[in-house]
């Protein structure tokens, strides 16, 4: 035997030294799935951030799935690299999410939902556990979003525009229908309210933040480079519609007021098994009970306050009460031809 080629056993320790840290670095990434930094490469390897690049360098070569960020401050993860086993209570979790797959009935969008809840019961450590789930985990539907599955296609065109941070020029209708309107929007959100889709878009022009049907979207096209996101100052979707009850945001000016609304005896246990706001509260009375609200007073609450009939009765505002008092009495007249007509018949 060659002499020359005898390793000592410090020398083929330290020739193991480079694979070793290289596999803890592996080992980091593959149990996090996340994103590490040479700063933290170089802290889980042991060695200085100077000797951590060319190892993390060497990984990018080696390795497909590791992807980079800029060279100037280096950057690596592993990509399409499956983290440990989901939780059952991730998975739950994901079958929660899936069930909303049927609001996008006939869309690649409810495929890619199905595949995605498909994918994390597959990595579970028991996939056999997790079936008829489509039965299990339900979303009933109430009619659904109108403009789907016919405008499918353009529903992943603004929900790719929102991950993107893509300007869209758009063509959209008012709520009378006519005339349409053309804009150039920065799309921020994409909401589900009520079991129909709206977009959350700064209008350009006047940097307006507003709420857009998504059915009466009518031509969707990009519109220029990327745009900066918001930070969650400027735009944070929970401080959004915290006065709104729905997605309604209101005219500037219009600020939130205290809202009363008496409901009869028969609504009294309903109520109590109800939130229809966060900011409501109860008043238990011996007749009924008076839920409050604080909010933005919009077309929404109005008829949710006339879906209860002549068991609701609005306290306050008085200038809301006045509204509906004469609204019922409107509807009042309109059906009293048939009120009186059926006493006539009973007459008879």
């Amino acid at each position: 035997m060659d002499p020359s080629r005898i390793m000592t056993k410090d020398a083929e320790k330290k020739a193991r030294r480079p694979v070793a840290r290289a596999m803890r670095l592996l080992n980091e990434l593959l149990e996090t799935g996340g994103t590490l930094s040479v700063a933290e490469a170089a802290d889980i390897m042991g060695v200085q951030v100077g000797r951590a690049r060319p190892v993390v360098e060497t990984v990018l070569e080696e390795f497909v799935p590791a992807t980079r960020g800029s060279s100037s401050k280096l950057s690596i993860r592993l990509a399409g690299v499956r983290r440990a086993d989901p939780s059952p209570e991730v998975t739950i979790a994901a079958c929660f999410g899936a069930a909303l797959a049927d609001l996008f009935d006939g869309t690649s969008l409810q495929t890619g939902m199905r595949r995605a809840l498909s994918y994390v019961t597959g990595a579970s450590a028991n996939p056999a556990k997790f079936g008829d789930l489509d039965r299990k985990f339900i979303f009933v539907r109430r009619g659904g979003e109108q403009a789907l599955p016919s405008k499918g296609g353009l529903l992943e065109r603004i929900a790719k525009a929102v991950v993107d941070q893509r300007p869209l020029r758009v063509t959209y209708a008012r709520f009378e229908g006519t005339p349409l309107r053309k804009e150039t929007i920065e799309p921020w959100s994409i909401a589900i309210h009520d079991h129909q889709v709206y977009v959350i878009a700064k209008r350009r022009g006047d940097d307006s933040v507003r709420t857009y049907r998504f059915s009466r979207f009518r031509d969707v096209r990009r519109a220029g480079d990327r745009f900066e996101y918001p930070d969650l100052n400027e735009f944070n979707p929970r401080s959004l519609f915290r006065d709104s009850f729905g997605v309604f945001l209101g005219r500037e000016g219009e600020g939130p007021v205290d809202v009363v609304v008496r409901l009869s005896a028969q609504w009294k246990h309903y109520a109590t098994c109800h939130r229809w706001h966060e900011s409501q509260s109860l008043n238990q009375l011996d007749d009924g009970v008076e839920v409050s609200f604080h909010v933005r007073v919009c077309d929404e609450l109005k008829m949710w306050i006339q879906g209860f009939g002549p068991d609701a009765e609005v306290v306050e505002p008085e200038w809301l009460r006045t509204e509906l008092g004469e609204r019922a009495l409107a509807l009042a007249t309109r059906y009293r031809p048939a009120i009186e007509s059926e006493g006539t018949a009973d007459a008879g």
